[in-house]
């Protein structure tokens, strides 16, 4: 290529074609398999790793159904429930060559070999009831489906219209994950692409349903249900998680929620009995970072399951709880006596200790020159997690001076020795 003034460059390249055409067919697709839906089946092969591969070709019963298939998943639709289908497979290159077909896959459609239609539970908004007038962000709610046996945990789909012959698609979404007995499963109805995620038009009638699918086969839709969208209703607050664990003799809260409108803050509830009476174990409002929440309950024993529901402050609508949620305090698995804490310290420490059974329990503290200070424990103890203070004071009450000292625990498990170790500490005035 040359300027005006003549100034230019040159870019020389060079081919080599081949000597013959390519004739050479890529590899059949192996390991075939069909599995059957409700109305439908799944394909699935592995993949053929010729360089050259430009897709792959479906036939069904021996007539071809699809080309050009990039992926080794391939769902057929629109079949007969108890008729039996036979599938096979064969790859193509860019230069047209295919590969025979693969081995036959046969399966047999059923109804009921697909989740079953979700029940509608109706739509959620203020106080936790189910409304019909409903803010412009409102709460879908459905009850879970029942799976296949053996396969994937569902994911649901919702979908909401503006006509009762469900053909103006107004918004929808898929692979809302499945809920539990404390958390059912729900969608809010937002838009994430608007700035006020308002995807509603206040005082319009909607219609609505839901449908599961399990990786394999989509389930039957739901009855439709209907809302009318109301700017003057409260928006609730949805639960995107709520859960529960056992950690160490305590039992750590987490939550988050969707939207934070309004929120001030979350109260704890506790109960020993799935239906209560509840008890606030909160010291008052519990507050966020980002819509996340924590909360850690000390008073707790091993063994016992505890109930657990969280109420919503908020200045946008009236209180509401979630819940509840069941969790198991489970037993330490090993013998351990932690550092003390704080440490130095003046003129009070703490010592935590975990006994994966019961035992009889020394506790004791020395001076650096191995003479015993004070005893601190001498009982027989249930499993679980322990703690005792020290406040410096030797066993004439006392109070010790400054220095190192050790503390040492010693467990007996029907009289025999089942463990025994040594800390520091430092005590600082």
């Amino acid at each position: 290529s040359f300027d005006a003034s003549g100034n230019g460059v040159s870019f020389n390249s060079s081919i080599t074609t081949a000597s013959a055409p390519d004739t050479v067919a890529p590899e059949v697709p192996e390991s075939v398999s069909a599995e059957a839906g409700n109305a439908q089946a799944q394909l699935s092969w592995n993949a053929v790793t010729d360089a050259d591969l430009s897709g792959y070709d479906v036939f069904q019963d021996g007539s071809q159904i699809a080309s050009g298939v990039t992926d080794t998943l391939y769902d057929v639709t629109g079949l007969d429930n108890g008729t039996s289908v036979e599938f096979t497979v064969r790859s193509v290159d860019n230069n047209g060559n295919a590969s025979v077909v693969s081995s036959v896959a046969t399966t047999t459609p059923l109804e009921t070999l697909a989740p079953s239609a979700p029940t509608i539970a109706g739509t959620f908004d203020r106080d936790g009831n189910v409304n019909n007038s409903v803010s412009v962000k409102p709460i879908l709610l459905v009850d879970n489906v029942t799976p296949v046996a053996g396969r994937s945990v569902p994911t649901y789909s919702f979908a909401v219209y503006g006509d009762s012959s469900l053909t103006n698609l107004v918004i929808s979404t898929s692979g809302v994950v499945e809920g539990t007995s404390g958390n059912p499963t729900h969608w809010q109805v937002v838009d994430p692409t608007l700035p006020d995620q308002i995807a509603l038009i206040d005082g319009t009638t909607y219609y609505w349903r839901a449908r599961a699918s399990d990786r394999v086969a989509d389930g039957p839709w739901s009855p439709t249900a209907t809302f009318i969208a109301r700017s003057s209703e409260p928006v609730g607050v949805e639960l995107a998680a709520f859960t529960a664990e056992s950690d160490r003799g305590k039992v750590s809260l987490h939550w988050q929620t969707l939207i934070d409108l309004g929120v001030q803050g979350f109260k704890v509830y506790r109960s020993v009995n799935q239906n209560g009476p509840f008890e606030m174990v909160s010291a008052g409002l519990i507050r966020g970072r980002d819509g996340v929440y924590e909360f850690n309950d000390f008073d707790v024993r091993v063994n016992m399951t505890y109930y657990y529901q969280i109420e919503v402050s908020s200045t946008l609508h009236e209180s509401h709880r979630h819940g509840p949620i069941s969790v198991k305090v489970t037993p330490p698995n090993t013998y351990a006596m932690d550092q003390n804490y704080p440490n130095p310290f003046n003129p009070t420490t703490t010592i935590r200790y975990e006994l994966p059974q019961s035992g009889h329990v020394e506790l004791t503290v020395y001076n650096i020159l191995g003479q015993e200070v004070r005893r601190l424990v001498d009982m027989q103890q249930d499993a679980g997690f322990h703690t005792i203070q020290w406040n410096g004071l030797n066993v004439v009450k006392n109070r010790v001076s400054s220095g190192v000292y050790l503390y040492r625990i010693s467990v007996r498990v029907d009289g025999e020795s089942t463990f025994s170790t040594v800390k520091k500490m430092l005590l600082v005035k």
